[in-house]
């Protein structure tokens, strides 16, 4: 009986030594699936991995709520991107009281809404796309109808 006990013991030791892929190095940064952290919490290098990755919470489905990469080759045209995504909406608070509390969209990539509303200053657009509540001013503005956009794809230089 001694001898299956020791047994079990030893399965199961080798199962949590094998299990081990985290690591808590001297530097205080924490590793989930890598073994070199370069941040305080660091994961498994994108470039691993074409599948949807990251950090989740209160769903058994890792996409549902929280912030991961999307699925798809760390290539161009179609890299991968960071989502966040939750049931009920997300909240942007840079916070007050700072000169740079505010949220900064950097790069050529810029702001896109696909769909649903904008509003600014305002939390009811009363059906409109975007609804400014208070004062607005631009260098230009022009008014089309989206049937009347040009169309570049028959430019010679379009690609």
């Amino acid at each position: 009986m001694k001898k299956f006990y020791l047994l079990i013991g030893l399965l199961v030791y080798g199962v949590l030594l094998k299990a081990q892929t985290n690591t808590f190095p001297s530097s205080g940064n924490v590793g989930i699936g890598t073994t070199s952290p370069g941040a305080k919490l660091s994961f498994t290098s994108v470039l691993e991995s074409e599948l949807p990755d990251g950090i989740t919470w209160h769903s058994p489905d890792a996409l549902a709520f929280g912030i991961y990469k999307t699925a798809g080759p760390w290539s161009a045209p179609n890299y991968q991107q960071l989502r966040f995504q939750w049931g009920t909406g997300i909240v942007l608070d840079p916070g007050q009281g700072y000169p740079k509390s505010f949220v900064d969209i950097q790069g050529s990539g810029g702001l896109r809404v696909t769909s649903g509303r904008v509003g600014i200053g305002t939390i009811n657009t009363q059906g409109y796309k975007l609804a400014v509540a208070g004062n607005m001013i631009a260098e230009s503005v022009k008014v089309k109808l989206q049937s009347a956009w040009p169309d570049y794809v028959f430019a010679k230089d379009y690609e």
